[in-house]
């Protein structure tokens, strides 16, 4: 929670909700990012108990959604659940029709989230999703999705077959949104067209009227050499019909993503899905919401005969199920976001976090934020301001081992001139985190733009070069 409050830049407004049997909300509706509002939801966040009861997810969606973004504004919501609901195609349709308006990024905490529902609604929502088990660092994700978040996606990737003939599935050629730094995978079954040696896919990346393509140079995987292949395409087949809309909604168009523009619906037709699902199963061997398998061993009669006559034992791993204590609630955090946040792509945050025990953000269970026992990196992010500046404390200068005096000495002497606490203690900090964790951008890179943005507010006429070459050597001498 610390990571996704610093991590949001002036001009948003956001709002924080836990939802459970019931819901609750930080605020009314949601508030601009100021130093009183971040105060206010860094308590919350430590105050927030499991005492909500179950996963109940609609409501607090509903409520979400029921208003329209402010004119200029959009949303972004992250979801952050553990649990399982009973209604998973009617928040997934819910987050359909508002998917005009609202992006929607999703993670599956633990060994047992919903995984229909945590896909399903990034699916809907043009967004994307991530799993954390119990164990897993949860900033490094929760960093990635960040980035995604402040960027628009690319919604008009296509990929295109020639050479080939009945391409299955035809509407996974148009992908799901793009997003910097992401793979994107896609299968397709097709029949071979004798007239050409090779299929040609080409790949072709639309942003408005500006096209890019690509010719990959593949060759066609026939399903009796691998099967396996087969079954991974069968089932990107099956997870595309069945998580297509069953009613008509509302969809986004345009490249990037549209914000307060109104769409017309489509209508896709599902007559007989379940049967083209089960059709898809059941030649493929794969498994789907209407199809089980099982496994039979014949045994010839000498196998018989010569058997021990008991059953054998045969251990087979399986995930382990993690029951979740009917105490358990979750928590959301909605932000909307300015339109210079995006440059000038209208834009919108929104969250939703899991308060399972296991899962809360260090502090949560009532000490100091800046305890201890957290990683540096960690303290030192908790300890940023709201307006991304940091200033000196007993906690920066034990981590960084540079005291506010050394800092302010050493840039005397390289300048001939002092500089303000608080530009001097942002930069110490924002150099020291570059140079010591360099492989976790992940987590701080979005804090870390904040702050840039503070010092080149505050900064003019300073030779900002100087300065950063002197703290990185008072840095690097200790």
């Amino acid at each position: 929670m610390q990571i996704f409050l610093r991590s949001i830049p002036e001009g948003c407004y956001f709002n924080f909700y836990r939802f459970g049997s019931q819901f609750q909300s930080l605020f009314d509706q949601s508030q601009p990012y100021s130093a009183k509002s971040f105060n206010e939801a860094k308590d919350y966040a430590r105050d927030t108990r499991a005492n909500l009861g179950g996963t109940e997810i609609l409501e607090p969606l509903k409520k979400i959604f029921s208003a329209p973004p402010q004119s200029g504004f959009s949303r972004q919501l992250f979801v952050l659940t553990d649990g399982d609901v009973t209604n998973t195609e009617e928040v997934i349709e819910l987050v359909r029709r508002n998917a005009h308006n609202t992006r929607v990024f999703s993670f599956g905490l633990g060994n047992s989230p919903s995984r229909s529902l945590v896909n399903g609604i990034v699916i809907a929502g043009n967004g994307k999703s991530e799993f954390i088990k119990s164990g897993e660092v949860l900033e490094d994700k929760i960093g990635r999705h960040l980035q995604r978040a402040l960027q628009p996606a690319v919604t008009r990737a296509m990929v295109t077959w020639s050479g080939v003939r009945n391409v299955r599935p035809e509407a996974v050629s148009a992908l799901p949104p793009v997003f910097v730094g992401d793979r994107q995978l896609t299968f397709a079954i097709f029949e071979w067209d004798g007239a050409t040696e090779t299929a040609s896919p080409a790949v072709v990346l639309q942003t408005g009227d500006s096209k890019v393509k690509s010719v990959l140079d593949v060759k066609s995987v026939k399903l009796t050499e691998n099967p396996f292949f087969s079954k991974l395409a069968a089932r990107a087949l099956i997870k595309h019909l069945e998580t297509a809309p069953t009613t008509a909604s509302t969809v986004a168009g345009g490249s990037l993503q549209q914000r307060g523009v109104s769409i017309k619906p489509t209508e896709l037709k599902t007559d007989g899905l379940a049967e083209e699902i089960t059709k898809i199963s059941l030649e493929y061997g794969v498994m789907s919401k209407y199809v089980s398998l099982v496994a039979v061993e014949t045994r010839s009669e000498q196998e018989r005969n010569t058997a021990s006559g008991r059953m054998q034992l045969q251990e087979i791993p399986v995930q382990k199920v993690q029951f979740i204590s009917p105490s358990v609630n979750h928590r959301m955090f909605k932000a909307r976001s300015h339109r210079s946040c995006l440059r000038n792509a209208r834009a919108t945050l929104g969250l939703s976090t899991s308060a399972q025990r296991e899962f809360l953000e260090p502090g949560s269970r009532g000490e100091s934020v800046a305890s201890s026992s957290q990683p540096p990196l960690n303290v030192l992010l908790d300890l940023q301001q709201w307006d991304g500046s940091w200033t000196f404390s007993p906690e920066v200068e034990a981590i960084t081992k540079v005291s506010a005096a050394e800092a302010a000495t050493a840039i005397t002497k390289a300048l001939g001139a002092g500089v303000q606490d608080v530009i001097l203690a942002t930069l110490l900090v924002v150099i020291y985190i570059k140079n010591a964790f360099p492989d976790k951008s992940n987590i701080w890179q979005a804090i870390l733009n904040k702050a840039d943005t503070f010092l080149a507010k505050r900064t003019n006429g300073l030779d900002v070069s100087s300065v950063s070459a002197a703290l990185l050597a008072l840095i690097t001498s200790k």
